[in-house]
Parts: structure tokens; sequence; C-alpha cells
């Protein structure tokens, strides 16, 4: 198995949801003046910790090529030890090395998915009776009541289209 060249850390900023990092649906109760209690969602930023692995590999795939092909993509099914739609591709750089290429993958890692969740809320921001109270992220499923998980990267075949790292 290919050895990172190094491992990073960094930090995504998502779209804010109405559930917090255990995945449970935030809410605020709010009782207007002579009114009754109202259930608000309560949408928080979300910021996701990935890990970012980088390899280089001398390689006969010209660095353009592969960057058309990988950037912005994610695993279409399971790559080295990660299960699919868990590794991004951030960025591929490289040099030529007389009739190769010495190509650089950073690779971002998340243990779930990079797919997007999505939760309802009524336009005054209130939360419909019968709401999901949690929200599912292992990938298992892809909606529930009121929320929608929806895949926002093109996906490749990591296996084929980046061959020496294995």
């Amino acid at each position: 198995m290919t050895t990172p060249q190094s491992i990073e850390f960094g930090w995504l900023r998502r779209n804010d949801l109405p559930y917090d990092g255990n995945n449970n649906l935030a809410t605020i109760i709010y009782t207007p003046s002579g009114g009754q209690p109202q259930t608000i969602a309560a949408p928080l930023p979300q910021w996701i910790p990935y890990i970012i692995l980088v390899f280089s590999v001398l390689e006969s795939l010209e660095t353009e090529t592969q960057a058309a092909i990988c950037y912005g993509k994610i695993n279409s099914a399971a790559w080295r030890t990660y299960v699919a739609k868990s590794c991004l591709v951030l960025n591929v750089s490289g040099e030529p090395r007389g009739t190769q290429y010495y190509n650089t993958y950073r690779i971002a890692y998340r243990a779930d998915t990079w797919d997007v969740y999505k939760a309802f809320t009524n336009v005054d921001g209130s939360v419909p009776s019968g709401i999901a109270s949690v929200l599912v992220t292992d990938g298992s499923t892809m909606a529930g009541n009121g929320w929608g998980r929806f895949q926002v990267f093109g996906e490749i075949d990591f296996g084929t289209s980046i061959p020496n790292i294995t």
C-alpha cells in the first residue's frame, strides 16, 4: 500500500443546518407577546473537519489530464481502506520528469460521506410537526421525514483513475 507523503488537517464550512454536532434537531422555543409558543429551527453553521492525504508518485499519467479527470471528484467505490464517497480530490499538481510525471494528489478524507444534507423548515423558520429529530449521516439512508441527502460532487473510480496509489 502506498504511504502518504504527508497528512494534513482542514475544515470545510457547509450550509447552515438545524442539527447539532450529534445530528440532533436544534430548536428554540419562541413565544411571541400574547401568542402561543412556537418551535423554531436553529440553523447552525456546519464546520466539517477532514484529513488531507498527500501522495506523490512518479507515473506515466500526464498531470493536466489527471487534474481534469480527478479534481473535485469523490471515490465511487471503496478505495484503499476508505468507503465509497469518503475521499475527495482537492488538488492534482505535478511536473514532467523525462518521459514521466511526478504527480502529487491532495485527497480529503471524511469518515462518513461528502454528501450534503438539507432539512425542511417552514417559511417562517418553524419546524413542521413530524420532522425527523435525528439526521442519519452514516450513508445508510438517503432521506427521512423532512430531510434529504444530496450528492454534490461527481464520482470516479479511484482504482482506475488513480491507479498508482494503492
